[in-house]
């Protein structure tokens, strides 16, 4: 068998095999020791230090870290067969989702001064929240499909990967090859949604999740390598949220 006919079938038989959604719990749980090697450093271990931090910081790291375990804990539930745990949690998701994306929105706001080049440190986390509403959203929409809910549930877990890993490659990564972080986050980040969509191939109603999803984040991400996020009506945006009076700086 040639090589051509032999990654064709390889393929072939990737697609066909079903897509463990339901052990999503072991890739949150690698996405909780990624959290902990990047925010560790820069956050937990600092409090234990005596380090201070605003109310926003720990709010946000609060109801982030609860989104987590919630993320963590359904597809358990149903491994379990937990179903009406598995709903109650859901509903719970109603009040602690809104008030995770507000926490983050005002630790945002917190940190931006009002200059005139802040754009890219507004968009920079706000894409991450664009990406969590709109897939969040969708899978509220669709919770009675359970295999589209699944994925659209899934891909709310992506968001949380950049800032996380991006900050563990700084703390771990030697020099120079530090200085490459963000580009090595990526990289990573856009394999795994490929290796969705791979996954997904056999299901043609389903693999829009990750196919909506990849060339959102590849958008985002193109426009943070290109400088389009420090742009003039970037920069603007950016001033003008930082104007509104929602924290005190």
């Amino acid at each position: 068998m040639s090589t051509a006919k032999r990654g064709r079938y390889f393929m072939r038989w990737f697609a066909s095999r079903r897509a463990p959604f339901d052990q999503a719990g072991i890739f949150i749980l690698l996405l909780m020791l990624v959290i902990w090697f990047g925010f560790g450093p820069s956050y937990f271990f600092k409090i234990f230090k005596g380090v201070t931090f605003t109310a926003y910081f720990h709010l946000h790291a609060i109801f982030m870290v609860l989104w987590v375990m919630i993320l963590l804990a359904q597809p358990v539930l149903i491994r379990r067969k937990k179903f009406g745990l598995h709903k109650s949690v859901g509903k719970f998701s109603y009040l602690l989702f809104p008030i995770m994306i507000i926490t983050t929105m005002l630790l945002i706001h917190s940190q931006l001064s009002g200059s005139t080049d802040e754009g890219s440190s507004f968009f920079i986390p706000f894409k991450d929240v664009i990406v969590l509403v709109v897939y969040y959203s969708l899978g509220i929409g669709f919770k009675r499909n359970v295999q589209l809910h699944s994925r659209l549930m899934i891909a709310t877990i992506i968001p949380l990967i950049e800032p996380s890993l991006v900050r563990a490659f700084f703390n771990l990564l030697p020099d120079p090859i530090v200085s490459h972080s963000y580009y090595l986050t990526i990289a990573i980040i856009d394999l795994v949604i490929v290796f969705l969509i791979i996954r997904d191939l056999k299901f043609p109603k389903l693999r829009w999740v990750f196919v909506s999803l990849l060339g959102l984040i590849i958008l985002f991400q193109t426009a943070i390598i290109t400088g389009a996020a420090d742009a003039k009506w970037m920069n603007q945006i950016a001033r003008r949220f930082s104007e509104l009076p929602l924290t005190v700086k």
